[in-house]
C-alpha cells in the first residue's frame, strides 16, 4: 500500500479551525449524531474530517487524491489572504485584494460552500444514491435486457454504493461553474465583524450559510448572502456590485442569529467557548436531517 496516499481529509481545514482554538490550542465541540458525548474538548487536526472524503476510487481499486491534494494547495494559497483580511479589520481598515488574490479567494470560499458532507449528504444520501442505481439497473432491464440477481447485487452492495456515490462527489467537486464564478466575481466583499468582545462566531459543518431577502436565492442577486466566518470575530460574504469591499459591525442579537443559523443547518459546531457552544448545542442539526449517515 501507497503510505504516501493521504487518509484524513478535513473539509473544515485545519488552517481555519486553528484560528478559532482558546487559549489552550483546543475547541469545543457538539456533534449532534453523537449527542450522548455531549459538549467535549478537541484539537483542530480531530475535527471536520472524514477519511478518503476526496478519493476517487478507480474499477481496478487505485486511488486518486488529487483532489485532496488540490484542496491543499488551494488552503496554502488562502490561508495568508485570511490572515490579511483579519489583520485588516482588526486594525480598522478595509481589507483589499488584488485581483489575482482574489481568484483564490472566490475559488476557496466556492470550494468550502461545496466540498462538505453535510451539503453532499441533503443533495444525495446513500438511500437516495442506491435508489438511483435500482432505477437504472430496473431500466437497463426492462428496455435493453434481463439483469440477475447476481449482477444486481454486485452492483448495489453496500461497499460499491459508498464507492459510487462518492466518486459521483469527487468528480462533482471537479467541475467548474462558470456562471457561478463569474456572480462572485462580480460583486464586492463584505466584512462582519464581532465588536463585542465577550461574543463570538462558531465553525461549523457546514461553515457557508446563506441569507436570503424573500425569494431572491441565486448568488448573483446581491440580496443574496453566504456567510463564511473566518475566525471568531469576522465573517466574510460576496458584497454588492460596484461597491468593492465594505465592513459592517454586528450587534450581539445579530452575532446571535448568525451562529444559530450555522448551528441549524451543520451536524457539529465548534468554538472556543464552553458556554457559547452549550448554548447552541439544542439547536444543531435542527434544519436538517440528522439521522442520514454520514458514510
Amino acid at each position: 500500500m501507497n503510505r504516501s496516499i493521504p487518509k484524513r481529509h478535513h473539509f473544515v481545514p485545519e488552517m481555519l479551525q486553528k484560528r478559532f482554538v482558546n487559549e489552550q490550542g483546543g475547541l469545543w465541540t457538539y456533534d449532534s449524531r453523537r449527542a450522548d458525548s455531549g459538549v467535549r474538548a478537541d484539537m483542530p487536526g480531530n475535527l471536520f474530517l472524514e477519511g478518503h472524503l476526496y478519493t476517487h476510487v478507480g474499477k481496478d481499486g487505485a486511488k486518486d487524491v488529487s483532489l485532496e491534494q488540490d484542496f491543499s494547495r488551494l488552503e496554502g494559497l488562502a490561508d495568508p489572504l485570511i490572515s490579511k483580511m483579519i489583520d485588516a479589520t482588526t486594525k480598522n481598515r478595509v481589507p483589499l485584494l488584488t485581483a489575482d488574490e482574489r481568484v483564490i479567494w472566490d475559488e476557496f470560499f466556492l470550494q468550502q460552500w461545496r466540498r462538505v458532507p453535510d451539503l453532499r449528504d441533503e443533495l444525495m444520501s446513500v438511500d437516495a444514491y442506491r435508489r438511483a442505481i435500482e432505477e437504472a439497473i430496473n431500466d437497463f432491464s426492462n428496455t435493453i435486457r434481463p439483469v440477475s440477481s447476481v449482477v444486481r447485487d454486485k452492483y448495489l452492495a453496500p461497499d460499491k454504493v459508498k464507492r459510487g456515490r462518492n466518486n459521483l462527489h469527487v468528480n462533482t467537486l471537479k467541475s467548474q461553474s462558470t456562471k457561478i464564478r463569474n456572480a462572485l466575481a462580480g460583486r464586492g466583499l463584505l466584512f462582519a465583524r464581532v465588536r463585542n468582545p465577550r461574543k463570538s462566531l462558531i465553525l461549523s459543518s457546514r461553515p457557508v450559510v446563506k441569507v436570503t431577502s424573500g425569494a431572491v436565492k441565486l448568488l448573483s442577486d446581491e440580496r443574496v448572502h453566504a456567510w463564511l466566518a473566518i475566525s471568531p470575530s469576522l465573517a466574510v460574504s460576496p458584497g454588492y456590485y460596484g461597491a468593492g469591499t465594505a465592513t459592517i459591525d454586528l450587534t450581539d442579537d445579530q452575532v446571535r442569529l448568525m451562529n444559530l443559523a450555522f448551528a441549524e443547518q451543520s451536524s457539529q459546531i465548534a468554538g472556543k467557548s464552553e458556554a457559547l457552544v452549550k448554548s447552541l448545542s439544542p439547536y444543531v442539526g435542527k434544519a436538517m436531517d440528522i439521522s442520514r449517515p454520514r458514510r
